[in-house]
């Protein structure tokens, strides 16, 4: 798989489940010992993740509208669609995740114990992958 397949499978549910979300480009590879939020090795060198392996992960800006975070835990069920199954979380009733048969997956975390209410971060993901150049 490519990083910009690898890139596309981990947005494009995103963007599914929350309309607002802006796809950047598609990250390089970060130097030896340096993960960017959108890569991060798999391998672990002198305590530093390295790669590759690498694994593509995004997440959202914090998500605190109570409406817009049930739109989106609304939107979850566009992905079985898309190959997703559900995976069982605890803990809010609006947290979600699933995950397809190649290991991609998306998350809806939801912190139910913030002073000033409800907020969450909308994740995905990839498994640990190679590159195709």
């Amino acid at each position: 798989m490519s990083r910009e397949e690898a890139w596309r499978a981990v947005n494009e549910p995103m963007k599914l489940v929350y309309p607002d979300w802006a796809t950047g480009d598609v990250p390089d590879p970060p130097s030896p010992g340096r993960d960017t939020t959108e890569l991060e090795g798999c391998e672990t060198k002198a305590m530093m993740s390295v790669g590759p392996p690498w694994r593509v992960r995004v997440s959202s800006a914090a998500i605190d509208d109570a409406d817009e975070l049930e739109e989106i835990a609304g939107r979850f069920d566009k992905l079985l669609g898309l190959g997703f199954k559900r995976k069982e979380v605890g803990g809010d009733p609006l947290n979600r995740m699933m995950e397809n048969s190649k290991g991609f997956w998306v998350e809806l975390d939801v912190d139910s114990t913030s002073k000033i209410g409800k907020s969450a971060r909308l994740k995905a993901g990839s498994p640990c992958l190679e590159f195709s150049y």
